[in-house]
């Protein structure tokens, strides 16, 4: 259990419980102020080590559809490739390759329904940890950013790939499947 001290409360939170919906980082982060040194929850960015490695290594793309809320996607992709980006990828391409999957595995009679779809992992961890009898209908297969990650690792065996979103829980689950290196 963590705390972040507000000015007029304290906050507890169990990391056990958490779905990763980064609401806890902007109460936080808003408590003090908008300085990021008081909070005691930050989301974590990858771009110093990625901009340090770039020189170095083939590195590829991965940009969430919802990375527009932080960046205007045609300048974004243009920086890429003038820092060095190689390839350039968006994930609705993960996002088609999920649901070709879902689709053979309901036609094929390979999952038990009604099919949750697994797209957000915040809500496949809500489900997890608060409606563990609905866990069997979860989709067992990748987000859309896992399934193109595997793709694109297929494509681009030894390059390393980066993920732009906003989102905080897919920094936990890029981690565990260790497929993609930097997150931003």
């Amino acid at each position: 259990v963590q705390t972040c001290a507000l000015p007029i409360l304290l906050v507890k939170f169990d990391n056990d419980l958490c779905i990763g919906c980064g609401r806890c980082i902007d109460a936080c982060l808003n408590s003090h102020g908008g300085i990021i040194e008081k909070s005691a929850r930050f989301a974590i960015d990858d771009a110093p080590q990625l901009m340090a490695d770039l020189p170095h290594k083939e590195i590829v793309a991965l940009i969430a559809p919802s990375a527009q809320s932080n960046f205007k996607l045609s300048k974004l992709i243009s920086a890429l490739k003038k820092l060095g980006i190689k390839h350039v990828y968006d994930v609705s391409l993960g996002a088609e390759i999920t649901v070709a999957l879902y689709h053979d595995a309901i036609t094929k009679g390979r999952v038990k329904t009604p099919l949750i779809a697994t797209p957000c992992p915040a809500i496949v961890k809500y489900i997890q940890l608060n409606h563990p009898t609905l866990i069997q209908h979860l989709a067992p297969y990748g987000s859309p950013v896992h399934n193109l990650a595997v793709y694109v690792k297929s494509l681009h065996p030894y390059a390393e790939m980066v993920f732009f979103s906003p989102c905080v829980e897919k920094r936990r689950e890029i981690k565990k499947q260790q497929l993609i290196k930097y997150n931003v």
